[in-house]
């Protein structure tokens, strides 16, 4: 599941920033160190001398694909949130990767000229963008002729069913009330204009619209698996999350409670409704 994003006069850097685990490694665990080795190969890392990370937020993204860039390779990072660049920064040194620039910028107007990375990046940030053609076609810009872009972006409606099988499954009246939930607060997103949280479904369309060739499409090799005794340093670090979110009033697919009310309302749902569906999740979440 990942991280629904408040906006406009909602956003809070610091709650964000919180929500989406940019303090802890808790990110650094989405994806397996084999996996993602193998995907460097495919992608031929070993090539990029200038990587761009759009929407950097705490930085771990592009800095695990870090790891596969040749030696004196460039990694520039970019947010509008100017204590996001600087954790990413503090966290780039703490790494040693002395290569890693962050700048402020937005993904629909790149501060960056034409044709000036080998390779673009991206991960959980095309779900918070009301127009991610604009979004892809600022990366096709700032690419060299040849160049890669890398987009990961979740579908957190089938996210949610997949939790639920994965966990204590509930009576059909149960997942059926919290999937449609779901659904009107993924409704009220999109008319708020803050993206769609389900735009992993989408990707491979989107990114083929915006003009990119040779196309691929895959997903992540890791499953949820959090179980007792809890042994990995990984599942020691998932299940902090989850604790987090739990005691902090939080449904990771829709935000803190205030936001997925206001994203609740502007989808069509009834008022009268959200504090038992809210309460439904929550008493999942902590059980």
């Amino acid at each position: 599941m990942h991280e629904e994003r408040p906006e406009g006069n909602a956003f809070s850097a610091e709650r964000y920033a919180k929500l989406a685990g940019f303090d802890s490694d808790w990110r650094d665990g989405w994806w397996s160190e084999d996996f993602l080795g193998l995907l460097a190969s495919r992608w031929r890392l070993d090539r990029v001398q200038r990587l761009l990370d759009v929407g950097s937020g705490g930085g771990h993204w592009g800095q695990r694909l870090a790891k596969w860039l040749p030696d004196g390779a460039e990694l520039v990072g970019v947010d509008r949130e100017q204590g996001f660049l600087e954790g990413a920064a503090a966290r780039a040194e703490e790494r040693g990767l002395s290569g890693a620039t962050y700048v402020r910028g937005d993904a629909e107007s790149l501060p960056f000229e034409d044709a000036t990375f080998d390779a673009v990046t991206c991960q959980t940030v095309l779900m918070h963008v009301a127009n991610p053609a604009a979004a892809l076609a600022e990366m096709r810009r700032i690419l060299k002729p040849g160049g890669l872009v890398i987009v990961s972006e979740p579908d957190n409606m089938a996210n949610a069913m997949v939790e639920m099988s994965a966990n204590p499954r509930p009576d059909w009246k149960t997942a059926s009330a919290l999937l449609g939930f779901l659904h009107v607060v993924e409704v009220g997103k999109e008319a708020r204009g803050q993206g769609d949280s389900s735009i992993g479904a989408r990707m491979a369309g989107l990114v083929a619209d915006a003009g990119f060739e040779q196309v691929t499409a895959c997903t992540n090799d890791r499953c949820a698996a959090l179980h007792p005794p809890y042994a990995t340093r990984t599942q020691q670090v998932d299940l902090a999350q989850e604790i987090e979110w739990a005691e902090g009033d939080v449904w990771p697919a829709a935000g803190h409670r205030e936001d997925a009310h206001r994203l609740f309302l502007a989808g069509g749902g009834a008022a009268e409704d959200f504090d038992d569906l809210w309460q439904l999740q929550m008493t999942r979440q902590r059980t």
